[in-house]
């Protein structure tokens, strides 16, 4: 039994390098609208690498960070879902770590780190940005 847990494991782990692998060979814009179209799809696994992979090639971080908190986001709720809550804290972590490396903070962005985030994380990153500037329309 643990022969082929451990086959099927591996298995994943090379179809996630192959989808590496092809998301490197295209340009940040490419990218950016495969991580939409995985998003859409409820991927946020396969969304969350698309857009870090869009960051690394030097993407437009203004129009990744909030796709990136959402893809977040939505692992995370994935993750409690399926009762693997040491996995839901750590992209808990990495999403806290996105949002407060946002640029800006829309209502709509603190509406969902409302959801996702403790109110002392969100007050703490509203208050190293000027809470005037920091929510755009």
């Amino acid at each position: 039994m643990a022969k082929v847990r451990k086959k099927k494991s591996k298995q994943k782990q090379c179809l996630r390098n192959e989808k590496q692998r092809k998301l490197q060979s295209l340009t940040p814009d490419a990218i950016r609208d495969q991580a939409k179209a995985f998003l859409a799809a409820s991927r946020y696994r396969d969304a969350i690498l698309a857009f870090r992979e869009v960051l690394k090639k030097g993407g437009d971080k203004y129009l990744v960070l909030p796709d990136l908190f959402r893809a977040y986001r939505l692992r995370h709720g994935q993750l409690l879902a399926k009762k693997m809550t040491k996995e839901a804290e750590t992209v808990a972590n990495l999403g806290r770590q996105v949002f407060e490396a946002l640029p800006r903070i829309t209502q709509e962005l603190l509406e969902q780190a409302l959801d996702f985030l403790p109110v002392r994380t969100i007050m703490a990153a509203l208050k190293e940005k000027s809470a005037f500037a920091v929510l755009t329309p």
